[in-house]
C-alpha cells in the first residue's frame, strides 16, 4: 500500500514574465530521506513558466512524477528537474530506507516533533535539540550560512533577510535519518535618533527615533549623569558623558545607542576665564570679568608676591610657579577654579647686567681688604669666591697676596642654571716682608677649624710618587692626537688642571686597575676612545700623558681656550680649552680604598703642577665646567668638599711660597679620634678635644703650630643605634639555656638600662632563667636612657 505523507505542501511557481528581464532561477528543496513505500511531495520555486522535467537517476530506488518521490526500495537516488530550453536544473539526492525497524520508526516521529520545534523565520538564537532521552538519538545540524545561523542556533542578523537551509540528521544506534528545514533569519529593524545630544546641566530634552516611540524603551547607562523616562524624555543631572540606548520593545536586538553630554555652564565659564590666562606670564596679565553667554560676578585671589589680584606682575631672579584662584557666581551657585602658570624670571641680560654692575661698585679690590660677601646685593645668589693666589681669601676675608703682583679675584654666580664669572684682575700690594710670618700664622689659623665634624683638611706629609705609564697616539684605538710616539702640543700651554673621579668603585678601582684599563682599551678596536694624563688613588700614581700634550677627557672635543659653548649632551653651558689645555687627572674612588687620602695627595700633586706650569688657584676646574657632565660625582656631591679640596691645594701653594721644599710633620694628641688623613672617627661616641701640633720647616727654620679641635662624636640619635648594635652582637644572645647578666649601665655611652620580658616566668626582668618543657620565643625589650631622651628597642631569643 503506497503511503504519500505532505511534508512540503507550497508548490511555488514564479509569477513573474520574463520579459522583465528577470535571471531566471530554478531552487529544489524536500527530504533527503524517505521510507519505503512513502510518497513525498517535494518543492520547488522558480520564476519560470512552462512544464518541468523530472527524473530519477535510480528508479528502482524511487521514482518520481509531477514532483511526487515515492519510495521503492532501500537505497540511495537522486532526483532531478528543470528546464531544458534553458539548460537550468536542480538536484536532490534522496536516502530511501525501509520501515522494518524499530529505530527508523522512532527517527521518523522524532523528526516530525523536530521540524515542528524549528520556526520558519526567527529574530533570536534557536533551542536546538541535540539528544533525545526517550529514543537515545544524538541530533545534529549542517547550516549552509552559518555567518547567520549555525550548527549550534546562534543567529547573527544583518540588514538583510537571510534564508538558511539546515540539514538534521538524527541518529539510533547505527540507524540514521536525515531531514531540512529552512529557516529565514530575520532582519534587524533600522533605528535612528534625532535630537539634541550635549545638554546643559538642568536642561530636558527629547529625543526622536525613526519608529513610533511605543514600540520604543529607553535607558541611561549612568542615571547619575541623565536620566530618561518610557518616552525619551531625557533630564540632564550631573556634568559627564553617559550613552543612551534605544531599542524595540518586541525585538531588543534591534536598537540604537548614543553618546549624552552634560556640560556644566560654570565649567565652560571656568575654563573660558582661565584660558584668557597665559600659561607663561610675561608681562602684567587682564583678567576677564565678564562672559560673552553668561551674567556672571568674578574675583581673582592670588596669595602670590609675583602676581596681585588684579594681575600686575613682581619678576624675580628666577622663574616663579603661581596659582590663581578663579571665584566664580553664575546664579546662585558658585565655583573656584585655579590657574597654575609661571612668571618668567627677569631676563637674563638685564640680571647678568645688574649683577655686575653691583660687583663693579664693590670696594674690596681697591683696599684689598674686608669680609667677601656670601650672596649678591641685588638679587641674593649664592657667590663662589676664589683667590688665585695662596693667603687672598681665609674665611671669607680678603687680604693682599704675599708678593706686589698681578692677582685674579673671581666670584662664580648662577643665573638659569648657567655659571658665570665676574674677575678683578689688578696688582696686589702685597705683604711687607716682615709681615709674611704674621700672613703665615694668619693662614694657618684660619686653615684648621675649632670644631671637625666629619673631617679635616690635613696636609699630605709624604711625597707623591709619580710613575710614568704613557699611552702613546699610535695605539690600535689611537685614544689621543699625535703621531709615533709624539702627541699633539697643546696651543697656547697649559691653562688648567681638570679634576675627575674614574667612576670606579669597585675593588680592582685602583690607580694600578686603571692605569691596565686605559692601556687595555688604547690596545683594542673596540676600547673607549678616552686618554687622561694622570690616574691617582691613595697609594699609587701614574702619569699617561705628558703635561703639555693633548688628551681627550673634558667632553668639549676640540673648543678652545677662553671659549663657550652649549653641551647638546648634557645640557649645559660650558667653558671650552678643556681637552686642548687641560691636564685631566682622574681620582680613584674605588672601594677599600681611602679617599680622603686620595684627595690629600691629588692636592699635593695639583698643587706642584700649578707651580710647574705657573698658574694660579683659579686654574684648577671640574670635569663638569667643560661638558656639564657630573664629574667629579663624589665630590660634587658631598656639599663643600670641592672648597675643602681647594683648600688642601692652597695649604701646599702657600708653603711653596716659602720654600720650594717646606716639609711638614702633624702630630694628633688623639688618634683614636681624628686619623692621620684628617677623618673623624665613627665609632668616636662623645665629643673629644684633641690637639693638632705641626712642624713646619722652611729653609733652617722649623715654624711650630698649635690648635685645639672639637671632634664630634655621635649624635644622640647615632648613639642609640650604636649601643643597640653593641648588645646585639655582645650582650644578647640568639638563644639560651641560661641565665643572662643584664647591664643596667653603660660607661662608654653614659647611658642607663632597665629590662623588660614577655615571659618572665621563663626568662625574668633582671636575666634570670627558668627551664620550659619546650623552647619558647621571648621578646626582651631595654629602654634606653641617655642624653636626656630615651628609646626602647627590642631583641628576640629562643628560651629553652
Amino acid at each position: 500500500m503506497k503511503v504519500i505523507k505532505y511534508l512540503g505542501l507550497m508548490f511555488f511557481l514564479s509569477l513573474f514574465l520574463l520579459a522583465c528581464q528577470e535571471e531566471p532561477y530554478l531552487e529544489l528543496t524536500g527530504p533527503t530521506s524517505i521510507a519505503v513505500n512513502e510518497g513525498v511531495l517535494l518543492t520547488i520555486d522558480s520564476n519560470i513558466e512552462g512544464a518541468l522535467e523530472w527524473s530519477s537517476s535510480d528508479s528502482s530506488v524511487l521514482t518520481v512524477e509531477d514532483g511526487i518521490v515515492q519510495g521503492i526500495k532501500a537505497g540511495q537516488a537522486t532526483v532531478r528537474v528543470g528546464f531544458s530550453a534553458f539548460s537550468l536544473y536542480q538536484e536532490l539526492t534522496i536516502t530511501v530506507y525501509s520501515l522494518e525497524t524499530a529505530e527508523e520508526i522512532a527517527i521518523n516521529q522524532l523528526a516530525q516533533t523536530i521540524l515542528a520545534s524549528i520556526p520558519n523565520e526567527t529574530m533570536q538564537d534557536l533551542n536546538l535539540i541535540t539528544y533525545d532521552e526517550t529514543s537515545k538519538a544524538t541530533i545534529t545540524y549542517q547550516s549552509n550560512q552559518e555567518e547567520a545561523l549555525t550548527n549550534l542556533g546562534k543567529i547573527t542578523r544583518t540588514t538583510d533577510d537571510v534564508r538558511v537551509k539546515l540539514k538534521i540528521t538524527i541518529k539510533i544506534n547505527d540507524t540514521s535519518g536525515f531531514f531540512e528545514k529552512t529557516v529565514v533569519v530575520r532582519k534587524l529593524t533600522a533605528l535612528n535618533l534625532t535630537g539634541d545630544f550635549t545638554l546643559t546641566l538642568g536642561e530636558i530634552s527629547v529625543v526622536s527615533a525613526s519608529v513610533e516611540s511605543s514600540r520604543l524603551v529607553y535607558s541611561s547607562s549612568n542615571p547619575i549623569i541623565f536620566t530618561v523616562d518610557e518616552v525619551g524624555k531625557i533630564t540632564a543631572l550631573a556634568p559627564g558623558k553617559a550613552v543612551l540606548t534605544v531599542a524595540l520593545s518586541d525585538d531588543l536586538s534591534s536598537f540604537v545607542t548614543h553618546e549624552i553630554t552634560v556640560v556644566d555652564p560654570l565649567n565652560e565659564i571656568g575654563a573660558y576665564l582661565r584660558d584668557a590666562i597665559p600659561d607663561t606670564i610675561e608681562n602684567d596679565v587682564v583678567f576677564l570679568y565678564q562672559h560673552p553667554d553668561y551674567d556672571i560676578n568674578v574675583s581673582y585671589q592670588t596669595n602670590s608676591l609675583y602676581i596681585d589680584n588684579e594681575g600686575k606682575v613682581t619678576k624675580d631672579a628666577e622663574n616663579r610657579q603661581v596659582t590663581i584662584n578663579i571665584h566664580v557666581t553664575l546664579g546662585n551657585r558658585s565655583k573656584t577654579f585655579y590657574k597654575s602658570a609661571v612668571v618668567t624670571m627677569i631676563a637674563v641680560e638685564t640680571q647678568l647686567a645688574n649683577t655686575r654692575a653691583w660687583f663693579k661698585n664693590l670696594a674690596l679690590v681697591s683696599n684689598e681688604e674686608g669680609l667677601l660677601p656670601e650672596v649678591d646685593g641685588v638679587y641674593g645668589r649664592s657667590i663662589f669666591w676664589i683667590g688665585s693666589d695662596p693667603g687672598m681669601i681665609i674665611n671669607q676675608h680678603l687680604f693682599p697676596s704675599l708678593e706686589a703682583k698681578t692677582v685674579k679675584l673671581q666670584a662664580f654666580f648662577t643665573i638659569a642654571h648657567r655659571k658665570y664669572l665676574y674677575e678683578y684682575e689688578y696688582i696686589s700690594k702685597g705683604v711687607n716682608p716682615m709681615e709674611k710670618l704674621s700672613a703665615l700664622k694668619r693662614f694657618m689659623d684660619g686653615y684648621f677649624p675649632s670644631i671637625a665634624g666629619k673631617r679635616l683638611n690635613l696636609p699630605y706629609e709624604e711625597e707623591v710618587i709619580i710613575t710614568q705609564s704613557l699611552v702613546y697616539p699610535n695605539t690600535i684605538n689611537r685614544m689621543r692626537p699625535g703621531t709615533g710616539l709624539v702627541g699633539k702640543k697643546m696651543p697656547g700651554g697649559v691653562k688648567y688642571i681638570v679634576i675627575h673621579d674614574t667612576g670606579m668603585s669597585g675593588a680592582t678601582g685602583t690607580a694600578v686597575g686603571v692605569k691596565d684599563y686605559i692601556h687595555a682599551q688604547a690596545n683594542s678596536v673596540t676600547g673607549r676612545v678616552a686618554s687622561w694624563h694622570y690616574t691617582i688613588d691613595d697609594k699609587d700614581c701614574f702619569q699617561h700623558v705628558p703635561d703639555d700634550e693633548i688628551a681627550w677627557h673634558a667632553g668639549d672635543g676640540s673648543s678652545a681656550y677662553g671659549s663657550t659653548y652649549f653641551n647638546k649632551e648634557y645640557q649645559a653651558w660650558s667653558i671650552g680649552g678643556g681637552n686642548q689645555n687641560g691636564i685631566g687627572i682622574e681620582t680613584c674612588i674605588n672601594q677599600g680604598g681611602n679617599y680622603q687620602r686620595t684627595l690629600q695627595r691629588t692636592a699635593k700633586l695639583v698643587a706642584s703642577l700649578l707651580i710647574k706650569h705657573h698658574l694660579g688657584l683659579d686654574a684648577i676646574k671640574q670635569h663638569n665646567d667643560f661638558s656639564g657632565k657630573n664629574c667629579p660625582a663624589v665630590i660634587r656631591s658631598s656639599s663643600g668638599r670641592w672648597s675643602e679640596f681647594l683648600k688642601m691645594v692652597e695649604w701646599h701653594l702657600m708653603m711653596n711660597s716659602f720654600d720650594a721644599n717646606y716639609s711638614v710633620k702633624t702630630s694628633i694628641s688623639n688618634p683614636s679620634a681624628i686619623g692621620k688623613d684628617g677623618i673623624v672617627k665613627q665609632n668616636l661616641i662623645n665629643d673629644e678635644n684633641v690637639l693638632l701640633s705641626f712642624d713646619i720647616t722652611l729653609g733652617s727654620d722649623v715654624l711650630h703650630y698649635e690648635y685645639h679641635v672639637l671632634a664630634k662624636g655621635m649624635t644622640t640619635s647615632e648613639k642609640f643605634s650604636s649601643l643597640y648594635l653593641y648588645l646585639y652582637n655582645n650582650v644578647i644572645p640568639r638563644e639560651t639555656k641560661e641565665s643572662l647578666l643584664l647591664p643596667l649601665w653603660n660607661e662608654d655611652y653614659q647611658a642607663k638600662l632597665s629590662w623588660e620580658s614577655s615571659h618572665p616566668e621563663l626568662l625574668s626582668n633582671d636575666g634570670h632563667y627558668t627551664p620550659p618543657k619546650t623552647a619558647k620565643l621571648v621578646s626582651l625589650w631595654v629602654t634606653i636612657e641617655m642624653d636626656g631622651q630615651t628609646e626602647t628597642k627590642t631583641f628576640k631569643i629562643y628560651v629553652g
